[in-house]
């Protein structure tokens, strides 16, 4: 099996998710993606001579905003850790006023 990839920018990119042979009823999965293109179309193809079929169940199919390796915190984040630093700066006050 290979898979076609067509580029939303023009182009084609072809992926051999590495089934060779697999005995009747087995399964596989394959999982693919990339933070710097994207597709428009994929094709399912069979490149070796036979009479191989297959079938596909629960794919996924995502958007590059969905896959993001640098999250922003949450402003709610941010407001904790800035209590958290007000706090400790209020305790190491405390402690040099004391000493």
């Amino acid at each position: 099996m290979e898979l076609t990839l067509t580029k939303s920018g023009g182009g084609t990119v072809i992926i051999d998710p590495g089934v060779t042979t697999l005995n009747s009823g087995s399964i596989f999965y394959f999982g693919f993606f990339d933070t710097t293109d994207t597709y428009v179309s994929i094709s399912f193809n069979n490149p070796s001579e036979g009479d191989d079929l297959y079938a596909f169940d629960n794919m996924s199919i995502g958007s590059q905003q969905q896959i993001n390796p640098n999250p922003v915190p949450e402003p709610g984040t941010i407001a904790l850790l800035g209590l958290g630093l007000a706090g400790l700066t209020a305790a190491r006050r405390r402690k040099q006023k004391q000493a």
